[in-house]
């Protein structure tokens, strides 16, 4: 009886333990049935079953004696018969798990293919190793919930903000870029011209004239990383513009103030590498005195160059 009971017990899952049971029953379908003469109700049992504690010598048990043994219910028994004469196989356990998943795969998948379907943008500033995109900046999460919702007339597949919230985080790389203020003018106007015409013609002309003006701006960038005997390149940019004095005071901040310039100028390509020998920074206080130091450098700087 001892190793009868260890043997159930060594299976360590239910379906395992299910095979085992069934493996010392015999289920077969009622052979006769002989209802009571006069009764209401009577026994619309469909199979019988036979208990047996070794299966070589076929010593058969009755049932309270096997279900003392396993220390089992008769719930359970039932069950595994019952499944067994209507399937021929052992039950599935059907515990645990994300059952909940299943439920809202329809709201799932809907919120996924409406983001899905948003236009992103590239980064900006040489970000191309990031597979982060950019949406609108003027948009946000509660925006792209309610514009969701208002999109779907079925209202069961409508969903609250904090679940669109959820997916938006998890299940896409996503965020909301800030407005460019150096991007190139004439980009700009074609875009700006390509989203408000309504004529195919003439906006398939104007995406023409913006692949142009793109390709150019690549071949003149393809021609600065080229370097060319006897020619001097210098890449530069403001960096900087410091408030001088830096404080909270709101009469101090529309009162004329002293602004910092801080200009860099690179002698070469701004992608290469950097050395204390090619990189000038100047500060200034008025934009003249900047334009006269510029001026003064790049005079010293051919001078030098011609007297080497």
């Amino acid at each position: 009886m001892r190793k009868f009971r260890s043997c159930f017990y060594a299976n360590t899952t239910k379906e395992l333990q299910d095979a085992f049971i069934l493996k010392h029953i015999s289920v077969s379908p009622v052979q006769r049935r002989r209802p009571r003469p006069g009764a209401a109700n009577h026994s619309r049992k469909e199979y019988s079953c036979s208990y047996f504690f070794n299966l070589e010598k076929g010593h058969a048990i009755c049932q309270k004696v096997f279900l003392s043994l396993l220390n089992i219910k008769r719930s359970r028994v039932e069950a595994v018969c019952r499944s067994y004469s209507v399937t021929g196989n052992v039950p599935k356990s059907r515990r645990g798990g994300n059952h909940m998943e299943n439920k809202f795969s329809a709201k799932r998948q809907a919120v996924i293919d409406f983001i899905s379907k948003l236009q992103c943008s590239e980064p900006h500033y040489c970000r191309s190793q990031t597979a982060r995109m950019y949406l609108q900046s003027t948009l946000n999460i509660k925006k792209l919930a309610k514009m969701y919702n208002q999109e779907q007339a079925d209202k069961s597949l409508q969903v609250k903000e904090s679940y669109f919230r959820c997916i938006f985080n998890t299940k896409f790389n996503l965020s909301f870029g800030s407005p460019r203020v150096d991007v190139c003018s004439t980009c700009l106007e074609l875009r700006n011209k390509i989203q408000l015409e309504k004529n195919l013609e003439k906006k398939q002309d104007l995406r023409v004239q913006k692949a142009i003006h793109k390709k150019k701006a690549a071949a003149f960038f393809d021609m600065l990383r080229t370097q060319e005997p006897g020619v001097k390149s210098f890449s530069f940019d403001c960096q900087k513009n410091l408030v001088n004095p830096k404080v909270p005071d709101q009469e101090a901040y529309y009162r004329r103030q002293i602004y910092l310039y801080h200009f860099a100028i690179i002698e070469g390509h701004s992608k290469g590498a950097m050395s204390k020998k090619i990189v000038l920074a100047m500060c200034g206080q008025k934009k003249c005195t900047l334009k006269i130091q510029i001026r003064l450098h790049l005079q010293f700087i051919i001078t030098w160059k011609a007297l080497t």
